[in-house]
């Protein structure tokens, strides 16, 4: 088991944002092509589990990963169960939670993710990407300014 200590009194110290969200085609252009770039203009490091090699289980690795995070991007386009899981260890964690969805799922959110302030996105122009990219980029930026870095 992979296990890294987290100290609740200094929430700064790792440079990384997971992003917790269905592995899904369509969605892997999303994380790949806007995703990862909000992030890192923001300075940190994204993290998804599918795009890092080990040799754990898996659920192990997602919890080091969360406990290591500065936040964490949770989508719940596509209502998947481990996004609701891993969200709710960061919250319970005290790691802030941008919560996001798809538009046209916003419907189907649970109702205790409902109370959330949940960041809706779209894919409008599918050929023009920057709506989808700042979104994630106006989402980061408050809390986590370029010059924070």
């Amino acid at each position: 088991m992979v296990w890294v200590k987290r100290d609740r009194r200094q929430n700064g110290g790792f440079k990384v944002g997971v992003v917790a969200m269905w592995f899904d085609q369509e969605l892997n252009k999303i994380y790949y092509d806007h995703i990862i770039t909000a992030i890192n203009d923001t300075g940190y490091k994204p993290i998804r589990i599918d795009g890092k090699e080990h040799i754990n289980k898996i659920c192990d690795e997602i919890i080091a990963e969360i406990r290591k995070s500065r936040f964490i991007i949770a989508d719940f386009t596509g209502q998947r169960g481990g996004v609701y899981y891993e969200a709710r260890f960061a919250h319970g964690l005290g790691i802030p939670i941008i919560w996001t969805c798809r538009k046209d799922g916003i419907d189907k959110l649970h109702f205790d993710i409902r109370q959330y302030n949940c960041i809706l996105w779209e894919w409008i122009f599918r050929r023009n990407a920057c709506s989808v990219s700042s979104v994630f980029r106006a989402a980061l930026e408050p809390k986590y300014p370029m010059g924070n870095r």
